[in-house]
């Protein structure tokens, strides 16, 4: 039979910040829902009350660290428990010693020769403390002969039973641990697969508004998006400039034109050259996101053309994500 295969965390970044990132997601969607709506019917408010009800579920589930320190805690007390059966284990061989200072046997029927095997471990050292119980109890007269309070008699029954309560509890918090981190992992999915098609449809509907369309933007690690740069470029009439950006296959562009003429725009194998009627036209005072292989053109360089014979133009290249 395989073994079954365990679930892991479907995100790259600390969990933290994901959910605090989902937790502004949230707020955005709200704010935008008629849009996101409008684009996909099923991403509605009863969507977003079922992602803030899973993200509230998930932030319900205790930390790992949390755990962490809850199993310390819980294996504290086993060990200190485990130094009273300790002490008290001495306390019987001090009077032992006393009333049978050289018989071996009956030091053995005390567990002498097994002591150090059992005693660091719970499992052999409870019933090894339940066995002593009952020579205590078998040679109890001898030993208060000895000098041996009564109350002794009877401590290392008591003792056995706590040292297996606090270490049943020790065990099941570390077997619960798993499952907790399982649930966990299963939780924080659910948050972040129902926060990345918010933001796949976000990126949707506010292609044209850069402003919206950066609250989309879902990036690996601690990474946030790129500043909106105000800087635009001047492009006098009837002429062509390269735009400052570099890019790869997989980038996507913003593209922004604050002037009031038309710009053509397009890949090029040479800097500060159009490209005919290659590019596409972006109208005055108008923004676009487009990914690279949307930009028509080939070659390493994105050249803007301002189509006006007359009037010099603005413009802003620059990556969106």
């Amino acid at each position: 039979m395989s073994k079954p295969e365990e679930i892991q965390y479907e995100f790259n970044k600390p969990i933290a910040i994901m959910l605090e990132q989902a937790g502004v997601v949230k707020e955005y969607a709200d704010q935008d829902i008629n849009d996101l709506k409008a684009f996909d019917e099923e991403l509605d408010e009863d969507y977003i009350t079922r992602f803030d009800d899973s993200l509230t579920r998930a932030k319900a589930i205790p930390m790992d660290e949390v755990v962490t320190d809850m199993q310390a805690g819980k294996a504290a007390v086993v060990l200190a428990t485990r130094k009273l059966c300790e002490d008290h284990v001495a306390d019987i061989k001090y009077f032992v010693n006393k009333a049978f200072p050289k018989d071996t046997a009956i030091k053995n029927e005390f567990g002498y020769n097994d002591y150090e095997d059992v005693r660091t471990k719970p499992a052999l050292f409870v019933p090894f403390l339940r066995q002593l119980s009952v020579t205590v109890n078998k040679y109890g007269q001898k030993l208060r002969d000895k000098g041996m309070p009564a109350p002794l008699l009877t401590v290392a029954t008591a003792l056995a039973t706590r040292l297996e309560t606090d270490a049943r509890d020790h065990e099941l918090s570390i077997k619960g641990r798993t499952l907790t981190t399982q649930d966990r992992r299963i939780a924080y999915n659910e948050v972040w697969n129902m926060m990345k098609q918010l933001c796949l449809a976000g990126k949707r509907v506010y292609k044209n508004n850069y402003a919206k369309y950066r609250r989309y933007i879902l990036y690996e690690g601690t990474q946030t998006p790129p500043p909106i740069i105000e800087e635009y470029e001047s492009l006098p009439a009837a002429t062509t400039a390269t735009a400052d950006v570099e890019f790869t296959n997989e980038s996507i562009l913003l593209f922004k034109n604050p002037g009031v003429t038309e710009l053509l725009i397009c890949r090029h194998n040479i800097e500060n050259q159009p490209n005919g009627e290659v590019g596409f036209i972006l109208t005055a005072n108008a923004e676009v996101i487009k990914e690279l292989l949307e930009v028509p053109g080939t070659g390493p360089f994105i050249n803007v053309t301002n189509l006006s014979n007359t009037d010099s133009g603005l413009f802003l290249v620059q990556l969106a994500e």
